[in-house]
């Protein structure tokens, strides 16, 4: 019995052909009643040996040995832990990444394969994974290619020499560590990139982002490509005291008038010059905006947010709550909304949150600006009237979670008519202290109910990370 005499006998049809018989060290029981299910009955089986006898790929594993380790290995328990949430809770993994990398130590041997083939897939993790990788991990990963970026050696010639995703994770670790060595990586091939990698790669100096880019970023503006010069004015904007962020004030300014209670903002011409192109600004408005409503938008965006304090000689929470005229308070906050959050304006964040008349999904990203105790604040304020339009801010808000608000959470999720996400939230985000008292709110519940279900997953992922982070806590 081979696969293609199955594949013939089912093209044929088992009226012409039937199934071949089927040794009994390879397919036990009785044979079907049909030929018809016999040929199934084979199918099923073979198809099963065939993917389960697949060869395994030989890694090639490198000739030198790997450095000694300067890092203690992570204690079983805490390989436990990992090994259960890659079976379950993938979403626990970042807290476990940063717990490991703060407690000094590093992953276990048997996971650093996992753990490679897992930065290659998932960008974002790849920099938590580097700092527990160890010197043995980066010695393994020379033995895939798509392993590329976890590997020593040389900066410059991994810089030169490797895959984009690999450059990208290079400038970010680079960068953190040192802004200016990692300026100077990108501008060494900078001539020679494609545009698309120019594009994605000056993206890298958001991390670490100050003055000292701002040369870099100007002379970006002049890119013949419009992708890299839009990237290039996106991270100006974010650096207020930029030349271009002068610029758009100096745009920007005529069109105010504040009042003693009233703002009236005119709306631009409808047309852009040369030097407003060059800084970034673009006719091509979302659809149901106005041309020039949206160079407005772009204009308060990328202009630092003190010209409104200054134009109205009142701080960020007097500004929003004043009324504007022509109905431009909404569209008005939500420019605002992405000035602050590109220029990480805790005073604005906060002045835009306590204003609460956006949606959640504008706001969420000002949750993470303020100090987590205004975050929580806001979206506990939200809670009484507004549980719903509260519910999608609850990922955004920073953890770790007071036992305060983790209580708030998950009480007003047992309240809810759907309590997956808010108990989902309470279990993933909130303070591990607060288990037994998850657990203790269960005596409470219907078993059978679906808040009991929620509730007793909730408790059971706060139980887990309490083990977990105290396996991990403090230095060996």
């Amino acid at each position: 019995m081979t696969w293609p005499e199955l594949v013939t006998a089912a093209l044929l049809g088992t009226a012409r052909r039937e199934p071949p018989p089927a040794p009994p060290a390879l397919l036990d029981g009785e044979p079907a009643a049909t030929p018809e299910g016999e040929l199934l009955r084979q199918a099923a089986a073979l198809a099963i040996y065939r993917r389960a006898g697949e060869r395994p790929r030989r890694l090639a594993v490198p000739d030198d040995r790997a450095p000694a380790e300067t890092l203690p290995a992570a204690p079983p328990a805490a390989g436990e832990h990992l090994a259960r949430i890659i079976d379950g809770p993938r979403a626990l993994l970042p807290e476990w990444l940063r717990a490991l990398a703060d407690s000094g130590r590093r992953a276990r041997p048997e996971d650093l394969p996992w753990l490679l083939r897992l930065g290659a897939n998932d960008r974002d993790l790849a920099p938590l994974i580097e700092p527990v990788l160890g010197e043995r991990g980066r010695w393994l990963a020379r033995a895939r290619a798509e392993w590329e970026w976890a590997r020593a050696g040389d900066e410059q010639e991994r810089w030169e020499t490797g895959a984009l995703d690999v450059r990208r994770h290079l400038l970010a670790t680079v960068r953190a560590a040192d802004p200016e060595r990692g300026r100077a990586l990108l501008a060494s091939t900078w001539g020679q990139d494609a545009a698309r990698e120019r594009e994605q790669l000056l993206a890298g100096l958001a991390t670490g982002l100050g003055p000292g880019d701002e040369p870099f970023l100007e002379a970006a503006l002049d890119d013949r490509a419009q992708s890299v010069r839009a990237a290039a004015a996106g991270l100006l904007a974010a650096l207020p005291g930029s030349a271009l962020a002068a610029r758009m004030a100096a745009r920007l300014r005529p069109l105010i008038e504040c009042g003693r209670r009233e703002l009236t903002v005119a709306l631009p011409g409808p047309e852009l010059d040369d030097a407003s192109r060059r800084d970034g600004l673009t006719l091509r408005a979302p659809a149901r905006t106005g041309r020039a409503a949206w160079i407005l938008h772009q204009l308060v965006a990328a202009a630092p947010l003190d010209v409104w304090t200054e134009a109205c000689d009142r701080p960020p929470a007097k500004v929003v709550a004043m009324k504007v005229r022509d109905r431009m308070g909404d569209a008005l906050a939500a420019a605002w909304t992405e000035a602050a959050a590109r220029q990480r304006d805790a005073a604005w964040a906060r002045a835009l949150l306590d204003r609460g008349k956006a949606a959640a999904q504008q706001l969420a990203p000002l949750l993470a600006i303020v100090p987590p105790e205004a975050a929580e604040a806001h979206v506990a304020a939200r809670l009484p009237r507004q549980a719903a339009g509260a519910e999608p801010l609850l990922p955004h808000v920073p953890p770790p979670w007071s036992e305060a608000f983790t209580a708030l959470v998950f009480k007003t999720g047992l309240a809810q008519p759907s309590p997956a996400a808010w108990l989902r939230a309470a279990g993933r985000h909130g303070a591990p202290s607060f288990a037994p008292r998850a657990a203790a709110a269960l005596e409470r519940l219907d078993p059978a109910s679906a808040a009991a279900r929620h509730a007793r997953d909730a408790a059971g992922l706060l139980d887990f990370r309490r083990a977990m982070l105290s396996t991990l806590k403090g230095t060996p």
